[in-house]
């Protein structure tokens, strides 16, 4: 499915196409692709289902905002667009690059799961279909995000604590500070980093965090999966996050290392 329908699906009121302008201005931005940088007009009425003078009463607009510039007869994405880029949150930048390696399983397993981004001593969550920024407290999610979010802090902290950027345990010294850390200590915190994981229990729910490195070894966050009563079988889950932690490792974030180390 095209980037652009995906997007379009998850838009309030677009399947009984009841968009906002707003909503249609942005769909007509969706339409382009890497390997689509210029399209027409037509192909850009085809492709968000709008009508010709539609579009083309927006893309005027769009010119002029400098969301749009013009490729001969053609249209492609705009210099102000570049600009907003140069915007973004690091952290949001880090999942667009993670999220087209996100394992399949989280989709065809339907566990709700999210990825755990470190910024400035922060820890931001995002939702890992879509995403989607959320805040620990989103009622949407509930017990599903809350455990999660203990199992990343979980995975993190040990991983963060007991390895090394270049991938090497820390001596005695260093693994003092791990003393007053509520995972059971020096102990807990060693069988997460020989194990790979880490796991937590809230009620009947289960979840499961790996964490997410750069390909030098520093820690950048952490994904996790919820597992709810009667859901996907745990040793199932673990073995496929513990191959996505690979996959996820070898993306190229290094720009990101510096700013969330």
């Amino acid at each position: 499915m095209p980037h652009s329908q995906m997007r379009m699906s998850v838009i309030p009121g677009a399947a009984a196409g009841r968009l906002s302008m707003l909503s249609r201005g942005l769909s007509i931005l969706e339409c382009f692709t890497p390997g689509e940088s210029s399209l027409t007009l037509s192909e850009i009425s085809r492709r968000t289902g709008l009508a010709k003078a539609t579009v083309h009463r927006l893309i005027m607009e769009l010119l002029v905002w400098g969301l749009l510039d013009r490729d001969g007869k053609d249209l492609c994405l705009g210099r102000r667009v570049a600009i907003l880029s140069d915007r973004v949150p690091e952290p949001t930048r880090l999942i667009h690059r993670i999220l087209p390696h996100t394992p399949l399983f989280i989709a065809r397993r339907e566990c709700p799961a999210f990825f755990t981004l470190l910024s400035n001593g922060r820890s931001l969550h995002f939702e890992a279909r879509e995403g989607r920024r959320v805040q620990e407290d989103d009622v949407a999610f509930g017990a599903p995000l809350a455990v999660c979010v203990s199992a990343a802090a979980k995975v993190i902290t040990a991983f963060r604590t007991w390895v090394r950027p270049d991938g090497i345990r820390q001596d005695s010294r260093r693994r003092e500070r791990v003393a007053s850390l509520p995972y059971r200590g020096e102990a807990g915190l060693s069988k997460i980093v020989h194990q790979g994981y880490a796991m937590t229990r809230t009620g009947r729910t289960v979840a499961v965090a790996v964490p997410i490195s750069d390909p030098y070894g520093s820690i950048l966050g952490a994904l996790s999966v919820a597992i709810p009563p009667g859901g996907a079988h745990r040793t199932a889950v673990v073995r496929e996050l513990m191959g996505a932690r690979e996959a996820l490792s070898s993306v190229s974030v290094h720009s990101a290392t510096e700013k969330t180390a």
